[in-house]
């Protein structure tokens, strides 16, 4: 499972002590999995996968599948630019006075993509609990 977590750090771009921090653990507990010198226990996988909903467990501890969970549990952002502007529908809670102008926004960014002729490398949507989900092309 090592290898694993060291993959999905690594996809994730987060130092090891980094993703203690976002999981509530000590950087030392991470360092000892990730030098083989203690396995992971259950406690430890709970709090990846809860602070990780995409990640998918059956990657994570079978070492099984993909690593993030499969296009229908998740929306994949990826497959067609258009996508992008349902974002604004999907988003509840958005932090702005004017929710119109926020959707345009969304729209000029899918259409510049477009245009550009660039790929997405990824998507981050961040939360208002300071949370936020990162989508990685398929």
């Amino acid at each position: 499972m090592k290898e694993r977590l060291l993959k999905f750090l690594n996809a994730i771009h987060l130092s090891s002590s980094r993703f203690a921090e976002e999981i509530g653990i000590q950087p030392s507990g991470v360092s000892h999995i990730l030098s083989g010198r203690n396995n992971p226990g259950y406690d430890f996988i709970v709090k990846i996968l809860k602070k990780y909903p995409d990640l998918n467990p059956d990657w994570l501890i079978l070492g099984e599948g993909e690593m993030f969970r499969n296009k229908s549990e998740a929306p994949d952002l990826f497959d067609n630019t258009d996508q992008i502007e349902n974002i604004s529908e999907n988003v509840t809670n958005v932090k702005s006075e004017n929710p119109v102008s926020y959707k345009k926004s969304v729209g000029v960014i899918a259409s510049d993509l477009k245009k550009s002729g660039k790929q997405i490398d990824k998507i981050i949507l961040l939360q208002s609990d300071g949370s936020f989900k990162e989508y990685f092309p398929g």
